[in-house]
């Protein structure tokens, strides 16, 4: 599928080369509606495996679907903090599909790509704001205490709420 798409043209983000292309699913993939393919095309620059998997029950794919849409719909956050945030933790677990999803995600949104490219080396990176590597830290450090291993521990007194007016000024304190 990644392979199609880079023959066409389209860019990948940040991988020479994927551990799924070498890998094979425990579920095989399920053909879902020419449609729903080109729309998730069109919006991530892929459709993505688990919907594949998932739609062997359609109620259940849509309904994780609907349910995905209504998150990312939520406001409360700034788009590129929440996809910074994503593709921390993706990079930290080592799910490249997770870090491809969200930076075509970040081109439909037009977001910063050249920063966008520097998430898994966001700690090296000059590109990042204080609030940006606060975010950055922060989903790192989480993903850190869920798997038990030495946490870098975030600064949760300068991030309270990921509302961009409400962060900025908490941290201008």
């Amino acid at each position: 599928m990644i392979r199609a798409l880079l023959r066409s043209g389209a860019q990948r983000c940040l991988h020479a080369k994927r551990k799924e292309d070498t890998m094979t699913l425990r579920v095989p993939r399920a053909e879902i509606p020419i449609q729903l393919r080109e729309s998730m095309v069109e919006q991530f620059g892929a459709v993505a495996e688990p919907v594949e998997v998932t739609w062997h029950n359609p109620s259940v794919a849509q309904a994780a679907l609907q349910f995905g849409a209504q998150v990312s719909a939520w406001d409360a956050a700034d788009a590129s903090l929440k996809t910074f945030a994503h593709m921390a933790v993706a990079a930290q677990v080592g799910c490249s599909w997770c870090l491809d999803i969200n930076y075509f995600a970040a081109q439909s949104q037009n977001l910063d790509l050249a920063k966008t490219s520097q998430v898994p080396r966001w700690r090296e990176s000059d590109v990042f704001t204080p609030l940006e590597r606060d975010v950055l830290e922060y989903a790192a450090g989480r993903v850190s205490q869920v798997a038990n291993a030495p946490a870098r521990e975030p600064q949760p007194t300068r991030i309270t709420c990921l509302h961009p007016a409400r962060a900025v000024a908490h941290c201008q304190r």
